[in-house]
């Protein structure tokens, strides 16, 4: 008999009035017309909006879309880092750290903050955790394929003065990005297997339904 599983959503709620980065467009809005038969909804939403996934060509012009990436990149095996933290402090791996990551070998690494508690707050964007650009290249150094957090991006929230380094040098090394994840606390210590599924659309970033078994 096969054992159970245990399956954790790791995604926000895509819903009307919902949190966005600022400047981006247009105002998140899902509406429901209820005909004679059946009912259908419009959705009116950013490529970035909710739990998302950033492409390469988020940042590079001629990098590739959502739909141009390999399905085997949306999945694998996967470790959390834990940070409690939810001031707007640069993170970095530390030797322990490393030393698991190299063990282990991960696709994914997720980042828990515990940041999401401030989800639908107006500071959410205006100062969160991120990651250094020390930690960005260690990510590189580790081979790793992805990395998510629980947290809006992993540019400071003033990033854009700086043109957004950290995206810029994991999207370079073909690092994917999921941001504004959720439920991180949940997840076992050791490896998982994770799932990020973006909507297969030619842009530079989808929402995406992101769970974790193990």
């Amino acid at each position: 008999m096969r054992a159970s599983r245990t399956i954790i959503d790791l995604t926000h709620l895509l819903e009307t009035g919902m949190p966005s980065y600022p400047g981006d467009g247009p105002p998140p809005q899902i509406l429901t017309r209820k005909l004679a038969q059946y009912a259908i909804s419009e959705i009116h939403l950013g490529a970035h909006y909710g739990t998302h996934m950033d492409a390469p060509r988020h940042f590079l012009p001629n990098g590739k879309s959502i739909a141009g990436l390999n399905v085997e990149c949306f999945t694998g095996p996967a470790l959390r880092l834990r940070r409690d933290t939810v001031d707007a402090i640069a993170l970095n791996l530390n030797t322990k750290e490393v030393e698991l990551i190299q063990n282990l070998r991960p696709h994914w690494l997720v980042i828990n903050t515990g940041f999401d508690r401030d989800w639908g707050r107006p500071e959410y964007f205006q100062a969160h955790p991120y990651l250094s650009i020390e930690f960005a290249r260690q990510l590189i150094d580790l081979d790793i394929k992805g990395i998510g957090g629980d947290f809006p991006s992993m540019d400071a929230a003033d990033g854009d003065k700086q043109n957004f380094p950290v995206h810029h040098r994991l999207l370079e090394h073909g690092i994917l990005i999921l941001e504004n994840l959720t439920n991180l606390q949940k997840l076992p210590e050791g490896l998982f297997t994770l799932v990020a599924l973006p909507l297969k659309i030619d842009t530079d970033g989808a929402p995406a339904r992101v769970v974790a078994y193990f």
